[in-house]
């Protein structure tokens, strides 16, 4: 009475405050310090829970005395007391942790919408990601990735790259991931079922996604490209199925449809608003935009969290190192450096000697001009040929790239007479790329270009338009912006004709990932908006709205196949090396679909209806006994009418399932006059009430269709 029941009253009013601060959605609290995780219902809970056990555990919190009730209230106020200070201060420390150490305790799988080998920045950065998210986080990362058919395959990876199995894709993604990086990265790689859709260049994922994800490791989830995962997704909502998810947006696929054949800006418009309706649908609690390219979403935040691999950032040490050295060098010394060499070495001694003399030694590359895109018209090539085409033949420009359109590309340089040499496929880690100087990329199409970023991490000039994909990369001295086809005369004149600044430490920090994953959990968990709590609840009450409307019209396939989702591509298959049946044609593939429906297993209560229906129907016929008693029950009907038996359907997942007697014999006259093995003209009623065994027995597979003599084909010709 003195001390365990005002512990306890204290308790139930400690814990009755910070729940009814929980179901306010943490807006009653105070706010976390900069860069922490706000505090969800769950945490509030626990701080309540815990402020209010410790003072019943500790004896301090009893008052010495002999009036019990003095003493009871008495010791009942100094225990709230402490268990307002035990709260205040869990609250202190939950808001001061930082995001790395709130996230340590936390399940993080990254889903995104590539793989390697096919080298795009969707299967790229996702793949670095997770490595130093893992090295950060010191724990499992899981990574989900599509898995294609050896078709799509070859139609996407480089040389005529295929796998049999993802053992051997992931052990492929391992090596290429070792290759790039210093350290062993602690990831698990899950594969599912994908198709690439010539429509969107993309590949598209065959059944639900949140499925390839174990609920009890469904905690975090970064969706690389989230509209993209949720334009044909049907299925769990990701918001029910992970506690807290962040969508990375990487593509301007609004400029990809602007730049289609018709319609443009038609199909732009009705993109914009598909691609929020399924953002808000799936309930992302947080957007990231690489950059103000992409069109804004509801709770979004503009933020660059993607790095460059160390590779390209030892070679721009390499370089700013063989600069510094070459500029307190002796004339005429040569560093052994493949490619790079010192502009003082580059002459005869005589005339280098004369020259140091009245300028310090620079820096010089081997190579000029080169470009690396994917060989599509969107990503940048209209606009590199028509800029080449004004500064005339005299600018040689090597281009590395494969794609759909590489062939018309190359007609239509050869037509313009321009001096654009073509290479085929490579990236920056190709050791032929590293002598080049000027780095040329009027892309706008894209979001952030990753190319962009490794050529300023190796210390090259990069010269790219005013553009905001761009606005990152302005704040590095050798990054040249133009507006016009003058200024970007005047900036490759001045690339041509200068050496590129040493990178400093600070502008490798800024490019690397780590500083990358450091920023992304800084906006992953700083708190969206300051939205009130009624207008938080009517937001969520309307995006759950809005996913069940999109999830019911999506899993209509007509619906599907009018918005350019792959046939029948809405079931889960239950092993992604089945995703080759989609390279077959849709009525082949129809037929074949059976096989990848889930079996409804046989319930206890499916006997007892049965038998229930057969007493109360009055069926003669006893009660088939195994799988095999409908067909011989039809035999030995049909053996009473003197008609030769018609051969039943093979039992598979479509006519397996039991069906009601009466809703068969409803169906049966609905869609048939006369049955089909009776006699000439006794119609189907007559048949079925002298026939009640047929008709009543359950369970009953599908009834056959009877090729008819020849005889009857005129007079039913005109009933089926």
């Amino acid at each position: 009475q003195t001390h365990v029941l005002p512990g306890l009253r204290a308790a139930a009013r400690s814990v009755r405050r910070h729940l009814d601060r929980g179901l306010a959605l943490a807006n009653v609290a105070p706010q976390p310090a900069a860069g922490a995780l706000p505090l969800n219902p769950a945490q509030l809970i626990l701080q309540g829970l815990c402020a209010a056990v410790l003072p019943v555990l500790r004896p301090p919190c009893a008052v010495a005395g002999t009036d019990k009730e003095g003493g009871a209230a008495a010791g009942g106020k100094r225990c709230e007391e402490a268990s307002a200070a035990a709260a205040a201060a869990a609250a202190a420390t939950v808001a001061e942790m930082s995001p790395l150490e709130a996230m340590r305790d936390k399940y993080v799988s990254i889903v995104t919408t590539a793989s390697l080998p096919w080298m795009t920045g969707t299967a790229v950065n996702p793949l670095l990601r997770a490595a130093y998210l893992s090295q950060a986080l010191d724990k499992t990362i899981s990574l989900v990735i599509p898995w294609v058919s050896k078709a799509d395959q070859s139609r996407l990876f480089p040389n005529g790259a295929t796998f049999e199995t993802p053992d051997e894709q992931e052990v492929f993604i391992r090596k290429w991931l070792s290759s790039r990086i210093d350290f062993e990265p602690n990831i698990k790689i899950t594969f599912y079922a994908g198709k690439y859709s010539e429509l969107f260049g993309s590949i598209m994922a065959v059944g639900d996604l949140t499925s390839y994800i174990p609920d009890e490791e469904a905690d975090f989830a970064v969706l690389e490209e989230p509209e993209h995962l949720n334009w044909y997704h049907h299925g769990r909502r990701f918001s029910d199925k992970f506690n807290h998810t962040v969508g990375v947006v990487h593509t301007n696929y609004l400029d990809y449809v602007r730049r289609g054949e018709q319609g443009g800006e038609v199909r732009k418009e009705f993109l914009r608003h598909v691609n929020e309706w399924v953002v808000r649908a799936a309930g992302i609690d947080k957007i990231i935009k690489l950059s103000d390219a992409v069109q804004s979403f509801p709770r979004s935040e503009t933020c660059f969290v993607h790095g460059v691999s160390p590779v390209f950032l030892e070679v721009g040490r390499k370089i700013a190192q063989l600069a510094s050295d070459t500029a307190s060098a002796p004339v005429g010394m040569i560093h052994p450096s493949s490619g790079f060499v010192p502009a003082a070495a580059s002459s005869s001694s005589s005339s280098s000697s004369a020259r140091a003399k009245e300028s310090e030694p620079s820096f010089e590359f081997a190579k000029q001009c080169y470009f690396i895109g994917k060989a599509v018209w969107g990503k940048g090539y209209s606009e590199l040929i028509d800029l080449m085409a004004e500064q005339g033949a005299s600018v040689p420009v090597d281009v590395f790239g494969h794609g759909a359109d590489f062939d018309a590309i190359k007609s239509e340089s050869e037509r313009r007479q321009l001096q654009l040499k073509f290479h085929g496929a490579r990236d920056h880690s190709d050791q032929s790329i590293h002598d080049y100087k000027v780095f040329i990329n009027p892309s706008t199409s894209d979001v952030v270009a990753t190319t962009s970023a490794e050529a300023l991490a190796m210390g090259k000039f990069v010269i790219c338009a005013k553009h905001p994909s761009n606005e990152f990369f302005a704040q590095f001295p050798n990054c040249l912006i133009y507006t016009t086809p003058e200024e970007f005369k005047q900036c490759l004149n001045h690339a041509l004709s200068s050496t590129p600044n040493p990178l400093r430490e600070e502008d490798l920090r800024k490019l690397s990932w780590e500083d990358a994953t450091q920023r992304l959990l800084r906006v992953a968990s700083s708190p969206s908006d300051n939205v009130p709590p009624p207008r938080k609840l009517v937001d969520k009450a309307v995006e759950a709205a809005m996913y069940n409307s999109y999830n019911a019209l999506i899993g209509f396939e007509p619906v599907r196949r009018a918005f350019g989702a792959e046939a029948f591509s809405k079931e889960t298959l239950p092993n992604v090396l089945d995703v080759s049946k989609y390279d077959l044609p849709p009525e082949a593939r129809r037929q074949d679909d059976s096989k990848h429906r889930k079996r409804r297993e046989p319930r206890p209560i499916d006997s007892i209806l049965s038998a229930f229906q057969s007493a109360s129907l009055g069926d003669p016929v006893r009660a088939p006994s195994s799988p095999e008693s409908p067909t011989t029950l039809m035999s030995e009907s049909l053996e009473s009418l003197s008609v030769p038996p018609p051969p039943m359907p093979r039992q598979n997942s479509y006519n397996a399932a039991p069906k009601p007697p009466v809703l068969l014999h409803s169906m049966h006259m609905m869609f048939a006059r006369r049955a089909p093995f009776a006699p000439l003209g006794q119609s189907a009623g007559a048949y079925g009430s002298s026939n009640k065994g047929i008709l009543n027995m359950s369970p009953v597979p599908r009834l056959p269709v009877l090729e008819l003599p020849t005889s009857c084909a005129a007079e039913y010709r005109g009933d089926f």
